[in-house]
């Protein structure tokens, strides 16, 4: 795997696993300092995900070859969900997304439009349930772009090196006299 892929996943997971783990927290510290109106299923929710976004990063820096926790990671980065039903969209580090949202006009009509996100460093959450939101499908092409590049270097095949044979050889004892 190339340096700079690596640096770019190590920074991107560890860094931003550990920015959401902190707003997080801060969330559940307003929670306890009185604030009621957050909700605990959305703060849970993403802290376990940032935790183990974060941890897959640590695992990567340990060894390099267990990428499996690092592709899931990266992997439930890439959709983004809008409906009546679920909204959802997470990311660590990076996030560039692109999605088309269906919503009803005053009309009766159906517009469908474009939402760019742009470039956003750091942690984004999103998360909504069983509220009017209209209907879109995204994805985060940076997590899609680093999960294909994760894949394509993971799959490049390393030659196995051989050690040669030996055979066992007994040691040879020769009678020296003094």
């Amino acid at each position: 795997m190339k340096t700079w892929l690596r640096l770019i996943l190590v920074v991107t997971t560890v860094g931003g696993g550990f920015a959401g783990v902190i707003l997080n927290t801060a969330a559940i510290q307003s929670w306890f300092k009185g604030q009621r109106n957050i909700e605990w299923l959305p703060i849970m929710l993403f802290l376990a995900l940032n935790v183990f976004v974060m941890a897959s990063g640590l695992i990567f820096v340990q060894d390099p070859h267990k990428t499996r926790p690092l592709a899931v990671g990266l992997g439930l980065q890439i959709p983004r969900i809008s409906s009546s039903f679920l909204v959802y969209a997470f990311s660590t580090g990076l996030q560039f997304a692109l999605g088309v949202h269906a919503s009803t006009t005053e009309t009766g009509g159906t517009a469908v439009t474009l939402d760019w996100t742009g470039i956003t460093l750091g942690t984004t959450e999103t998360f909504d349930i069983f509220h009017r939101h209209p209907l879109g499908l995204g994805i985060n092409f940076w997590a899609l772009a680093m999960l294909v590049l994760l894949w394509r270097s993971a799959r490049v095949t390393v030659p196995v090196t051989r050690h040669a044979t030996s055979s066992h050889v007994e040691p040879r004892l020769e009678n020296t006299v003094n």
